[in-house]
């Protein structure tokens, strides 16, 4: 009487969170062979991300406001000057140049805090200081729709009531200020 070739039984489990465990049936030599299923690219955890300290952001903030007020009384300098060679031969033209520096010094800073963070997740202050902006869903800048939200809406937020918005950073334990909370981004050091 012939017998039938034994089939390997192959067991595999998981557990919460680990890898596939492969186990060949022990009555056959037949080797295990790990099964790996497809899982989604993770996204790093918060435990491996090294969150920027809150002087850090401060002075970051300091350096970009330096930035924009150097290049801010540049163009403003220019367009008083060009007013102002106007201002008695025609006041409402010289008032309409001030009005225009005005609201081009305007557009940079929205630019400025807009591009830099959506689309780099970081200014050239925070580059110096070596501090990043990103989601914390994906760990990729905000875009520029995240960016609005934390820049033009949240930081609003973040300063009323004394600025409790901006302190909240210090003992929140993601370090996230109001409006990292309402863009759902973090700060991280990179």
């Amino acid at each position: 009487m012939e017998q039938a070739a034994a089939q390997p039984t192959v067991i595999v489990s998981s557990g919460s969170g680990s890898s596939p465990t492969v186990v060949s049936d022990a009555h056959t030599n037949t080797p295990a062979v790990p099964i790996v299923p497809n899982k989604p690219a993770q996204v790093s955890s918060d435990s491996h991300r090294d969150y920027a300290g809150v002087w850090r952001r401060f002075f970051a903030v300091l350096l970009d406001g330096m930035i924009l007020g150097f290049v801010g009384g540049f163009i403003s300098g220019i367009f008083a000057a060009v007013a102002g060679t106007m201002k008695s031969s025609n006041p409402p033209m010289a008032a309409f140049i001030g009005l225009f520096g005005a609201l081009i010094n305007f557009g940079i800073s929205f630019f400025y805090s807009i591009y830099f963070i959506g689309i780099k997740g970081q200014t050239p202050g925070k580059m110096i200081l070596g501090v990043k902006v990103i989601s914390e869903k994906t760990g990729e800048p905000p875009g520029v729709f995240g960016a609005i939200i934390r820049e033009i809406i949240g930081k609003p937020i973040s300063g009323l009531v004394l600025g409790l918005g901006y302190f909240w950073a210090f003992w929140d334990a993601k370090k996230q200020a109001w409006h990292d909370k309402i863009a759902g981004t973090v700060v991280v050091r990179v």
